[in-house]
């Protein structure tokens, strides 16, 4: 094997989807060099070659604990290799309270969206080079309460271990719940900020009701989006809230 092949960039995807290597192998980005591998078998076989991926994209169509202590082991060994898993349907595992998936996996993308998923690697590839691989941070997560955060740049919510996707409303209404956390709000005011005046009030319930299940806990305090008659709709942030004592 040449040193040539040793000093590139190299950029690996281990999916079986030819449309996903397809989309990814037409970056702009020209640093890098981009292969496909069918599984980490062949994965760890280039590495023990002597290849040094600084990439790794990992199409999983159902994520499963086999494939996490895959990633817990891989970034405990390769802590300079960034590792993008691409999911298709939403996670639910119970993680470790050791882990979490901002610690084992670099960025977590639900759907395979060519566009989305393609667009997203360009930026992060190019911010590779305009900064130095050991000195760039995990992505940024919002804290919603322990346990739960919402990546905002890829729009899923990590709920103590299980990644959810919110859609384009459940995102804009999650971020403006949080945006007047410690205030109670009414269905008029989310409508007026979230949607629009003539948009229907049981739209907006039943939107407020499918993001309360997705940010339901196991443990009390239960629900953390709380709605008081009269008052409105609020989101507490730890469990020694006062306004968990306001009655429903």
């Amino acid at each position: 094997m040449s040193a040539e092949k040793y000093n590139k960039n190299w950029l690996i995807l281990i999916s079986k989807d030819s449309m996903l290597y397809s989309s990814i192998s037409k970056l702009e980005e020209t640093k890098w060099s981009t292969v496909c591998l069918p599984n980490t078998r062949e994965l760890l076989q280039l590495v023990e070659e002597g290849i040094s991926p600084r990439y790794v994209v990992w199409h999983v169509p159902i994520f499963r604990e086999i494939h996490l202590k895959f990633c817990i082991q891989w970034k405990k060994k390769y802590t300079n290799t960034r590792l993008l898993v691409v999911i298709d349907k939403e996670v639910h595992l119970q993680l470790n309270k050791d882990y979490s998936f901002d610690k084992i996996i670099d960025f977590c993308i639900l759907g395979n969206n060519y566009e989305k998923i393609s667009d997203f690697i360009q930026k992060d590839t190019r911010d590779i080079f305009l900064s130095p691989l050991k000195k760039q941070s995990s992505p940024l997560y919002i804290p919603i309460y322990p346990g739960i955060k919402v990546n905002p740049s890829l729009r899923y919510l990590d709920n103590n271990g299980s990644i959810i996707s919110l859609p384009a409303k459940e995102y804009e209404l999650l971020m403006y719940l949080v945006k007047q956390r410690g205030n109670f709000v009414t269905i008029e005011q989310i409508l007026l900020s979230v949607w629009d005046e003539f948009s229907s009030p049981e739209n907006a319930r039943q939107m407020i009701y499918k993001l309360r299940k997705k940010l339901y806990r196991n443990t009390p305090p239960y629900n953390i989006l709380l709605y008081v008659r009269g008052t409105g709709y609020t989101l507490v942030d730890r469990k020694d809230s006062p306004l968990l004592s306001t009655k429903a």
